[in-house]
């Protein structure tokens, strides 16, 4: 289901018509159709977190993952389920994510980086602990890279939550209990 119908090409102007061209047509398109001088200004930022950032893959999906589940976007996190694995996270960090549950795997850097994003969306902040610890594990440029990423991954959700736009599965973390959608707004 989705809240925001598909537009007749007829009826798009020539900025959602040169959108139209260029973007997935899934997950929050149909919404970002609407505004789609904003979501041409948040290619910008996917584009630099996906090929410049320090972030290496299994971190963003880790981050994105945990973004996911913290707004109960399940559309973004079954799209995502693959990508993770592709990127090598594994069904037990996965399923930890999806229940909320610490994902005990994870090395420094990713451990670190689930920290701050937990805390980042549930507190808004973090103690000074925390941010030393990241600090440590992740460096300056990277941990404020992150919190590009998180909130870059939390206008995707917002966006998709208010399409309407679901997964089937819940979040059940079970192994097999998610679709791909295809959709891939980072990489």
């Amino acid at each position: 289901m989705t809240r925001f119908p598909p537009i007749p090409d007829a009826a798009l102007n020539e900025d959602q018509r040169r959108m139209s061209a260029k973007a997935s047509h899934t997950g929050p398109y149909p919404a970002f159709l609407r505004a789609p001088l904003l979501w041409e200004a948040l290619q910008h930022v996917r584009i630099h977190l996906a090929q410049h950032s320090l972030l290496d893959a299994p971190l963003r999906e880790v981050a994105m993952l945990a973004t996911a589940r913290h707004w109960r976007c399940t559309s973004a996190f079954a799209s995502h389920r693959g990508l993770a694995l592709k990127a090598g996270l594994d069904e037990a960090t996965i399923a930890a994510l999806a229940g909320e549950a610490q994902a005990e795997d994870l090395d420094g850097r990713r451990a670190a980086a689930l920290a701050v994003t937990r805390a980042l969306l549930r507190e808004g902040g973090i103690d000074d602990s925390l941010h030393a610890d990241a600090l440590a594990a992740l460096g300056e440029q990277a941990l404020v890279e992150l919190v590009g990423l998180i909130g870059f991954f939390t206008t995707i959700c917002l966006t998709i939550n208010l399409a309407g736009v679901s997964a089937e599965a819940p979040f059940a973390g079970a192994p097999g209990t998610y679709s791909a959608s295809g959709h891939n707004p980072i990489d």
